[in-house]
């Protein structure tokens, strides 16, 4: 299946790990009704720091969100998944 929305990847990675929209939007620092806004595609023109944050919590790449990618995996080469982002 081919997803190219970032609503839809961001959906998609957060159901199949179990998480909630308020959990997620908690922990990248955003509302939950900007969360849902960014799934729905109602929010256009997030902000690329919103982005890695909501990566970071999903553990998938910007790449993955951004439809850049087909694999959700975060890690590239030298790069682990204890590895942060400062944002």
């Amino acid at each position: 299946m081919e997803v190219t929305d970032i609503g839809t990847r961001i959906l998609l990675a957060r159901r199949k790990r179990g998480l909630r929209q308020g959990e997620v939007a908690k922990l990248a620092g955003i509302s939950q009704k900007q969360m849902s806004q960014i799934e729905t595609g109602k929010r256009p023109g997030v902000q690329a720091v919103t982005i890695a944050k909501i990566a970071q919590v999903l553990h998938v790449s910007t790449d993955y969100l951004l439809g850049l990618k087909e694999e959700e995996n975060w890690e590239e080469e030298g790069a682990s998944t204890t590895q942060t982002v400062k944002l």
